[in-house]
């Protein structure tokens, strides 16, 4: 390809050309024919080099515009992947296996209110959206200041899961969930194995491990309702069913 100073050497020569033409025209048709033989000739590389050049200059406009286009879609796909393990700061709990999975679970907002799903003729609603609390990492009801927790028995009845207020946590025979979100969005806790006798006196033993398995009651006749105790407890072939719980984001329900 020409360079710019070998473009304007070739117009001083046209230049001095045509001059010459002028010059030697009335003198010889011969010299005349050959000099307007080289005019087009320079004429017609000055413009082949002007379009090469412009059409280089198009391809890099058009490299330049998909470059951008590729690296703006790369990075617009990252944050997607990465928040994708992030926690829910609020959510919302429900089924999964059994016989009512991904059925979010139900039950009251009060003191001692028991949960679980099919609540025939309770009334009842859905729970509300729960977080986990800094610091205790206990399970905690995004209204009334209520968390999930249990109240200790004998063993002869399920632990059912039940919201307290804060303050029974100095109550020896009730226990605290404590709870965390799994990447696979769901809820595991647990709440240290007790067992309490009431008679004639309160009298509270560890079991020796944790309480970490949901399951589902269905010994009553207004539901199926949310208890929790060791995988070894309660036996095949009870009213329990064993399920997990599953999270999604706060109001998803």
């Amino acid at each position: 390809m020409a360079s710019v100073c070998k473009l304007r050497s070739r117009a001083t020569s046209i230049a001095l050309a045509e001059s010459r033409t002028t010059m030697i025209f009335t003198e010889t048709h011969t010299v005349d024919t050959t000099n307007t033989a080289t005019v087009d000739v320079s004429a017609n590389t000055a413009t082949s080099t002007v379009d090469m050049l412009s059409a280089a200059t198009t391809s890099t406009i058009d490299a330049t515009k998909i470059t951008t286009t590729a690296e703006s879609t790369i990075t617009s796909d990252l944050p997607t992947s990465v928040s994708a393990s992030e926690p829910f700061e609020t959510f919302d709990v429900l089924a999964i296996g059994g016989s009512i999975n991904r059925q979010y679970m139900k039950g009251g907002v009060n003191e001692g209110s028991m949960m679980g799903w099919d609540l025939t003729g309770t009334g009842t609603g859905h729970m509300p959206s729960f977080t986990i609390e800094p610091g205790t990492n206990y399970a905690k009801v995004l209204r009334n200041d209520l968390y999930l927790c249990i109240g200790y028995g004998d063993g002869s009845e399920p632990n059912f899961v039940v919201s307290c207020e804060l303050f029974t946590s100095a109550d020896p025979s009730t226990g605290f969930l404590t709870c965390e979100q799994t990447t696979d969005r769901k809820l595991k806790c647990s709440v240290p194995g007790i067992q309490c006798v009431f008679e004639p006196d309160m009298v509270c033993t560890p079991t020796g491990g944790d309480f970490d398995h949901f399951y589902t009651y269905s010994g009553r006749t207004d539901g199926l309702w949310l208890a929790i105790d060791s995988a070894s407890n309660p036996t095949s072939g009870s009213p329990f069913q064993p399920i997990e719980l599953g999270i999604t984001p706060n109001e998803s329900k």
